[in-house]
């Protein structure tokens, strides 16, 4: 332990020695080691805990809302395809009977507020009897920002509603980004008007080590809400908190050492 400096000095007659202590000075007291409690050390942590789940949540958020922007783009390539009116005429006029209208790989390349963005599919089928329902089959869409960072969304199909302006995708709903964020469902209902969508089936969440699921979500008003709802399971994987409780701790037990020299 290091001492603090002394002065010594005779005493009168032949008694012994007497010590007088200074008082450290500043500079002493400011290159002294600092020891944190083990209260300061837990406080911190939760602290830096709630911070770094705060910033997790809000770059969900990303996804989420450019998904509901993909399912938008989607639907105006639906509402720009060629008018099958002629078409059927034609078909009239030759005596030929179909029932149905197909598109062979649709693909729209753009630019929209400040993001460029792919939408393709591998088939677009229209029923004659019903021309505003149009199924779509292999999904793949692709948005990328003025920050290069991308979504990319895929399903197996999908059914657009052109009167209702909704899309439901249905198969292997899988929503990545390029901050290392997954989603993924089996089913989603999406309503382009309100800016609406609900998964319907059980969604998960996933970065390295954080998971989150639940029996259903809600986009709200474009994604400025979100709402995760029944059986909500938040997991982070423990290992990585111990990494961060050593980190924690580190600093204190080499400050505790020094003090001991």
């Amino acid at each position: 332990m290091q001492q603090d400096p002394t002065y010594s000095s005779p005493a009168r007659g032949s008694g012994p020695t007497r010590h007088l202590r200074v008082p450290p000075s500043r500079e002493d007291l400011a290159t002294r080691p600092t020891i944190i409690s083990a209260e300061e050390q837990e406080r911190a942590f939760r602290s830096a805990r709630r911070h770094s789940m705060r910033v997790k949540i809000l770059k969900w958020s990303l996804p989420l809302v450019v998904l509901v922007g993909i399912v938008g783009f989607i639907a105006w390539v639906l509402h720009n395809q060629p008018d099958p009116a002629p078409v059927q005429e034609a078909l009239k006029e030759s005596n030929f009977e179909q029932e149905e209208l197909t598109m062979a790989n649709p693909k729209l390349n753009g630019f929209s507020k400040g993001r460029a963005y792919e939408v393709i599919a591998e088939e677009a089928v229209q029923q004659v009897a019903t021309p505003h329902i149009i199924n779509l089959r292999q999904i793949s869409a692709r948005v990328n920002d003025e920050k290069d960072q991308w979504v990319t969304i895929t399903s197996l199909s999908g059914l657009f509603d052109q009167e209702q302006e909704t899309l439901e995708l249905t198969g292997n709903v899988d929503v990545r980004s390029s901050l290392g964020y997954d989603m993924t469902t089996e089913g989603a209902q999406v309503d382009m008007k309100r800016g609406y969508m609900i998964t319907t089936s059980p969604v998960t969440i996933a970065s390295g080590d954080v998971r989150l699921g639940a029996e259903q979500l809600e986009v709200i008003d474009n994604g400025d809400q979100l709402r995760f709802k029944n059986r909500v399971q938040l997991r982070i994987d423990a290992s990585m908190l111990n990494k961060h409780k050593d980190a924690s701790k580190a600093k204190p037990d080499a400050t505790l050492k020094a003090e001991e020299r």
